[in-house]
């Protein structure tokens, strides 16, 4: 606008007074409140930007009908501007990505009005002109560069999460019993330090939570099948804030498992539920005698009758059947894979006391 003062030179002074007023105003106003923080007042500060240079027009028009401008030259420089074809279009669109490329084209033309009218460089309100600009694009793109920044540290850190369950879950099925911690599952489990996987990316704690049900569970005792749905763990993770999760019953418990977390999008909780990696064990007898061994866990009848035994163990879990009274030498042994069940029979040919349940044996 450094060609408004030239323009104006034969202007009456109140009114080449006010031109220039308005010329100033609009670098002066759109630097001014480019700041602002909320999108619909910023918006409304765009458009105030783009009334001015309609104002501006509509002084050079006065200018032109009162006779103090020639009408060839407010044409020459309106049509090299162009301010009110802009402003029209601009404001019709209620659009961001529009309002952008509109000032942008608009401040194009203008230093292109510019350059042509001095070689003496830029102004200091040419400069101004500059800034604002900048502030305004940059205001305008910050924040969709800052949600889509926030967005992926969001699906990194639940990345990071889903990692860090797969950890617990082979922790669980190659030690047969729950990682006592995250510290627990690094290196060789995770392939994260101690330090970032006890920390997210902001430097907040992430938490590790079992059901209550089954927190103490040893596989070698099993678990009952009311507890089968139990197998189940949480882990926590909090962007912008210590999620602090207190869990020592099963309510709590429950409360984090169902809490949503659209209306917190910074909150991150993976829900693992490893119910699926257990069978059945069932034992049974129809007269005195025999024993049996689960994961190293030996129940001996001692010349009884062997107690009814219904329990989950884990894929994986050592199997073996002894025919006598205290478990030493057993003539069966497996590796639980499915669901298994034997009943114990001392009318059964010795060394066949142990059957599948369901078969007959020799007697």
């Amino acid at each position: 606008m450094s060609d408004v003062p030239r323009a104006t030179s034969n202007v009456h002074y109140p009114l080449a007074a006010q031109i220039r007023r308005a010329a100033v105003s609009i670098t002066s106003n759109v630097a001014k409140d480019f700041n602002r923080k909320h999108d619909k007042e910023y918006r409304q500060f765009l458009y105030v930007f783009l009334g001015s240079c309609a104002e501006l027009e509509t002084q050079f028009e006065v200018s032109s009908e009162l006779t103090y401008l020639l009408r060839e030259k407010v044409h020459i420089f309106l049509e090299k501007f162009d301010m009110n074809h802009e402003c029209s279009k601009t404001s019709s669109k209620n659009s961001d990505p529009l309002l952008v490329s509109r000032i942008s084209y608009l401040v194009r033309r203008f230093f292109q009005f510019s350059s042509r009218a001095t070689n003496c460089g830029f102004t200091l309100i040419e400069m101004l002109g500059v800034l604002a600009i900048l502030a305004i694009l940059g205001g305008l793109l910050a924040p969709k560069f800052i949600q889509g920044f926030n967005r992926d540290m969001r699906e990194a850190e639940m990345r990071h999460l889903q990692a860090i369950a797969q950890g617990v879950e082979v922790s669980l099925r190659k030690n047969r019993s729950w990682p006592a911690n995250l510290a627990a599952l690094t290196p060789a489990y995770v392939p994260f330090s101690s330090a970032q996987i006890s920390r997210n990316e902001r430097g907040f704690p992430r938490y590790y939570a079992i059901h209550p049900n089954t927190s103490g569970f040893t596989n070698s005792a099993g678990l009952a099948a009311s507890n089968l749905d139990d197998v189940r763990f949480l882990l926590i993770s909090n962007l912008t804030a210590d999620a602090s999760p207190t869990i020592n019953t099963v309510a709590q418990f429950d409360a984090w498992w169902n809490t949503d977390e659209t209306s917190t999008p910074d909150l991150k909780i993976y829900r693992g539920n490893l119910g699926h990696h257990f069978r059945l064990v069932a034992m049974s007898a129809v007269g005195t005698g025999g024993s049996y061994q689960i994961d190293g866990n030996s129940t001996n009848s001692n010349g009884g009758t062997l107690a009814m035994y219904n329990r989950y163990h884990l894929v994986g879990t050592p199997a073996g059947l002894d025919e006598a009274n205290n478990y030493n030498t057993p003539e069966v042994q497996w590796i639980l894979t499915s669901d298994a069940g034997y009943l114990f029979d001392p009318n059964c040919t010795g060394g066949k006391q142990w059957q599948v349940i369901g078969t007959a044996c020799t007697m």
